[in-house]
């Protein structure tokens, strides 16, 4: 029989609240790098979301590695950090949504629309009203879907900047369609028809990210390194310029594989491009 826990406590003045049910997903309000956070612990995965900033600041592989590693400053080291990252305005600032640590009066606002064991549901908007999304967790991955863009200006891209494995390492790999395997030390550019997923590995902490983008248009994908402190991937991002490529209610699924073996990595990217 399935049933609902609610558990209350109160830590050193912080209160905590989580739902929880048997065996199930564990949904847990705190506060993560000072900020309002969702904490959802998966039999794969613990996502940390920040409420305002809308966006994943930490994710969390069984052994406690973190594959974001979101610090409120530091850059590349720390404020940079996040998925999707998904809006960015050079020189508007509060026109910038879908990034941990984005908060305040310009900031999102995020939801829990449902609970279960087995499924969770996110949904954020922009205090603005211009921009929603919503990410529904699942225990072996998580998918996003927008569901609200501007019609003047609904340009945006998808972001992995972050820390596979924990931290960067440039001898980490970064797998691709086709059997294209480079270390993360070395930049690339291409076109989404040709890759419609990605995934960093690290095969020293036995895990892969494989991030897959359903029914992308075909806009640039690209990804570097930064400051030798970060990845920056991104679908509907150029290598050269800042410009947001992407544009519609568009959807990515995001998967923590215990998982490191290139061809079976590919083998489940395209499983779930079929589904």
């Amino acid at each position: 029989m399935n049933f609902t826990r609610h558990l209350l406590l109160l830590l050193a003045g912080l209160t905590v609240t989580a739902c929880a049910a048997p065996a199930g997903i564990i949904v847990r309000e705190t506060v993560e790098q000072g900020q309002p956070s969702f904490r959802i612990e998966t039999r794969s995965a613990t996502w940390v979301y920040h409420r305002e900033g809308a966006g994943f600041s930490s994710l969390l592989d069984p052994a406690g590695n973190d594959w974001i590693s979101y610090r409120p400053d530091g850059g590349a080291a720390g404020n940079y950090r996040g998925i999707p990252n998904a809006v960015f305005r050079r020189g508007q600032d509060g026109n910038n949504f879908f990034h941990p640590g984005h908060a305040g009066p310009k900031g999102s606002e995020t939801v829990v629309a449902s609970a279960a064991p087995d499924r969770v549901v996110l949904r954020s908007q922009s205090r603005d009203g211009r921009w929603a999304c919503e990410w529904e967790i699942l225990p072996d991955r998580a998918r996003l879907r927008m569901t609200r863009v501007p019609a003047d200006d609904g340009r945006f891209w998808f972001l992995y900047e972050g820390t596979p494995g924990g931290r960067f390492d440039p001898a980490d790999l970064c797998v691709r369609p086709g059997g294209q395997v480079s270390p993360l030390s070395e930049r690339w550019e291409a076109m989404m028809k040709d890759v419609p997923w990605v995934a960093f590995v690290s095969a020293g902490h036995r895990h892969a990210l494989l991030l897959v983008a359903h029914g992308a248009p075909n806009v640039p994908v690209s990804y570097r390194p930064m400051e030798n402190a970060m990845t920056v991937f991104g679908f509907g991002r150029r290598l050269s310029n800042l410009e947001n490529l992407l544009t519609g209610e568009l959807s990515f699924t995001v998967m923590l594989l215990p998982e490191t073996d290139p061809a079976r990595v590919a083998a489940k990217a395209a499983a779930i491009l079929r589904q």
